[in-house]
């Protein structure tokens, strides 16, 4: 229980947020098992000129009375990082502790352990600390656990992570039914030659929470039309006339009605007018934007159709009124040399923040299947990026570069051990191990999950062995794409069309001393310009028009609304003093795009900045930068997943980018990998932060 025995005083522009402070309990703190311990009081700050940074650092000073310092732990709470701080003997039986702090919001608790040791237990348990080497091991020593187990990502940072769960396929109530294409490359179809084929997908253009909807997928040789003013899209792919058209729906905003499943077959009419099709129902559940893809696959992984239509779905009491519906569609042929990469395909539903993942996975001739279900999506991806900062706090503490190298490397493996054991299950976990040779440009392509860091994800036998040389999945040049449209094979960038934006911050506090390298770099070897003016109307400018590429080298963030938006802030942004054109968000970027006069270009866009490269989980559909950009006509597109620092930014900027500009110039993937094991070099996490949806084999031509 809180007692009276604890002052907490701060001094700097900061102000308590009484809505803001923690539970006070042992089980909130998320401490080691077993402990013996009391809650002595907690507390909660925000900056008081509102924001995250604070440009003069906060002194908070804790001061405990009739107390033994010996046995006092602080546990704060910060963004992208949390902290185990011990307290000093003082005078007449007090202890005190203090510690400065530059980024808000911020809470704590202060704990008294029944004996010394668990209070140094407790450091170590966190982190924060030089000896700390280790993370608590990811599974007990039985071994992977039994399919249908949950698999939870343990506790090595303070705080539980959330778990996943194991989904039996078929499950009725889950779905979907998992029909996992065959590995089987194009030309070894049944002997007929594709033709073309029309589908159809409509379902009500709005409606309430609770209400039961019906999805209908249409296939047929004559052209579609949709009734009445029922929200669709249309495709036009070529189907193989004797093999069955596999339909799968990856709802956000909607869930499956009980007993239903989000996977279908659908065979094509003989006849030319004939029609064949089938019905999906969902439960329509979160108010606001919603969106259902209808993605059709045949003899490969690679969709032949997809159909993104977008819906409103209202509150319980609402009048339904008529609306113009969006939708979007588009129908590739699969190219061959990208079906025979190694391919992990991930359709995701998420409603009421519960996320349903199914993967199918391809490598060479062999494939694997599995469902899981993630109960809390937000708090699990939370969970993940706090365990990245406290990992970047023992690097941090490290002197040596050696030591800093291996931190990084530990905890890198720990985490994305527990995201391989979570999110696969043990027949796809064996498939990557004992093929772990053969994933040089691996493609993630989705319905749209790219919070998952899968660049980190780390691969280990049943029995937990390591192959020093097929680690993580970002060792292997791996590539994203979101369903849609092909991406290039090529990029003709002229000098002419080539922009950049490296702010140079007003606000002391944002500043980024490495970054003014990076503008020369750009300039120097991609005979870049500045976009100008550097305000939201000089990228609105660009983005409206013709251009080949452009790079962004400054701090992105995400709002603290719900659902988060992204957004990259400008040189003129101030969290103390609000400029206007000061960040540029990606609604302004869906607007811009949407405006734009491409000429047929697709460029490439490089976004050197925190937590952009991620797109944000939200049942109103995936909202975030790669989605507009990609959706929007970009070609390709490469950001990062979590904080980095500028530095080490810059060094795989320019290995980036002198790989692409090689004798001969290195393909996306190569390049990717070569300026990760660069970056890795410095002994920091950054390496594996960054993300790229792009074609791997494509190339660049600069002239």
């Amino acid at each position: 229980m809180v007692t009276n025995r604890v002052d907490v005083r701060f001094d700097g522009p900061a102000r308590t947020d009484a809505a803001s402070l923690p539970e006070a309990s042992t089980d909130a703190a998320g401490l080691p098992p077993g402990v013996r311990v009391t809650v002595l009081e907690t507390f909660a700050f925000a900056s008081s000129a509102g924001g995250e940074y604070s440009e003069v650092p906060v002194r908070l000073t804790i001061t405990v009375h009739d107390a033994n310092a010996a046995r006092l732990v602080v546990l704060v709470r910060e963004p992208w990082a949390a902290r185990a701080v011990r307290f000093s003997a003082g005078a007449d039986d007090t202890a005190s502790a203090e510690l400065t702090a530059e980024r808000f919001p911020i809470d704590g608790v202060v704990l008294e352990f029944e004996n010394v040791s668990d209070a140094e237990n407790c450091v170590t348990w966190f982190s924060l600390t030089p000896e700390g080497e280790h993370l608590p091991p990811p599974w007990d020593e039985t071994g992977f656990g039994d399919a249908g187990d949950e698999m939870a990502l343990d506790e090595p940072l303070g705080e539980a992570f959330p778990r996943v769960d194991d989904v039996a396929v078929p499950r009725a109530d889950v779905g979907p039914i998992l029909a996992t294409p065959s590995p089987r490359r194009l030309d070894d179809s049944l002997g007929s030659a594709p033709v073309d084929a029309h589908v159809l997908a409509e379902m009500p253009a709005s409606s309430r929470v609770d209400d039961v909807v019906t999805v209908t997928v249409s296939l047929s040789r004559t052209e579609l039309e949709a009734t009445g003013d029922a929200a669709s899209g249309t495709a036009r792919p070529s189907v193989i006339p004797d093999d069955d058209v596999i339909v799968t729906l990856s709802p956000r905003g909607y869930r499956l009605a009980p007993g239903q499943q989000a996977e279908q077959r659908l065979h094509l009419p003989r006849g030319e007018r004939d029609v064949a099709s089938c019905t999906f129902d969902l439960v329509a559940v979160d108010v606001g934007r919603a969106e259902v893809t209808v993605v059709l696959r045949q003899s490969t992984p690679l969709p032949i159709a997809t159909i993104l239509v977008s819906t409103d779905i209202r509150p319980a009491e609402t009048r339904l009124r008529g609306r113009i519906a969006r939708s979007r569609a588009v129908a590739t042929e699969p190219d061959p040399a990208i079906v025979a990469l190694p391919t992990i395909s991930v359709d995701e539903s998420l409603a009421e923040g519960v996320s349903t993942l199914t993967f199918s996975l391809v490598i060479g001739e062999e494939s694997a299947s599995c469902v899981k279900v993630i109960p809390d999506k937000r708090m699990y991806i939370r969970r993940v990026l706090e365990g990245l900062a406290t990992v970047r706090s023992r690097v941090t503490a490290a002197h040596r570069p050696a030591d800093r190298r291996a931190a990084a490397d530990s905890g890198l493996e720990d985490i994305g051990t527990r995201l391989f054991v979570s999110l696969f299950d043990e027949p796809a976990r064996l498939l990557l191990w004992n093929n772990r040779a053969s994933l040089d440009g691996l493609i993630i392509q989705t319905t749209g999950e790219f919070d998952i860091p899968w660049e980190i994800v780390h691969l280990v036998s049943p029995d937990g062995d390591i192959d020093p040389a097929h680690r993580f999945l970002g060792d292997h040049g791996l590539t994203r794409w979101v369903y849609g449209p092909a991406l290039p094979r090529h990029f003709d960038v002229a000098r002419t069309r080539t922009r950049h934006i490296c702010p140079d911050y007003r606000a002391p506090a944002y500043r980024l001393p490495f970054v003014e390298a990076e503008r020369q770099f750009v300039t120097k070897r991609l005979h870049s310009s500045t976009v100008a003016p550097d305000d939201a109307g000089g990228v609105t400018g660009l983005l409206s028009g013709p251009f080949d590429l452009l790079h962004f080298a400054g701090h992105g963030e995400w709002t603290t609304g719900d659902p988060p938006h992204p957004r990259l802030l400008l040189a003129g942004f101030d969290p103390a003093d609000a400029v206007e054109g000061a960040a540029y968000s990606a609604d302004d970027l869906r607007r811009d795009l949407a405006a734009r006069d491409a000429d047929g270009a697709r460029p490439i866009v490089f976004l050197n900045a925190c937590d952009v490269g991620r797109l944000a989980s939200s049942s109103a559909g995936a909202g975030g930068f790669p989605e507009v950009f990609l959706r929007g006509g970009i070609g390709a597109l490469i950001g990062c997943s979590w904080a980095v620092d500028d530095q080490s930014a810059g060094i795989f900027v320019r290995e980036f980018y002198t790989r692409l500009l090689g004798r001969p110039p290195s393909s996306v993937a190569h390049a990717l990998a070569a300026a990760r094991e660069r970056a890795r070099s410095r002994g920091d996490l950054n390496w594996l932060a960054y993300v790229a949806y792009a074609d791997p084999r494509a190339t660049v031509t600069f002239s």
